[in-house]
């Protein structure tokens, strides 16, 4: 791993991801729609190692994993996180990502599929 590799990874620290876990609890509460109002996310898989290299993730933008959601927590989705303009060079410098998630009170940063258990999310 070289020195971009490395801060890729502590932008994609357990942190992060138990950050953006708690940040859907509250984005699906605040939800006018009754199918996802009563939605929870129980947790993500951190991605695999060879898609936080900068090769990889500066050519994708994104990183494809995957969380537990559903009423009770438990249906696994696959979940792709895009990485907006500044996400993206904050993540390249290392810095922590929670500061790029859009607010809790909109549903515009997230497309859901229910059916195909997919979630992607569009970071900041």
């Amino acid at each position: 791993m070289n020195d971009v590799d490395n801060k890729i990874t502590r932008s994609f620290d357990v942190d992060f991801f138990t950050a953006l876990e708690y940040h859907l609890c509250r984005t699906f509460a605040n939800s006018l729609q009754k199918d996802i109002k009563w939605l929870w996310c129980d947790g993500i898989i951190m991605p695999v190692e060879d898609q936080l290299r900068n090769k990889t993730l500066s050519a994708s933008k994104r990183i494809v994993t995957e969380a537990w959601i559903g009423p009770n927590g438990q249906d696994k989705y696959e979940m792709t996180i895009k990485l907006g303009q500044h996400s993206f060079e904050a993540c390249m410098l290392g810095l922590n990502l929670t500061d790029h998630l859009p607010k809790a009170d909109r549903m515009d940063w997230i497309t859901l599929d229910t059916l195909e258990k997919r979630i992607e999310v569009q970071l900041n």
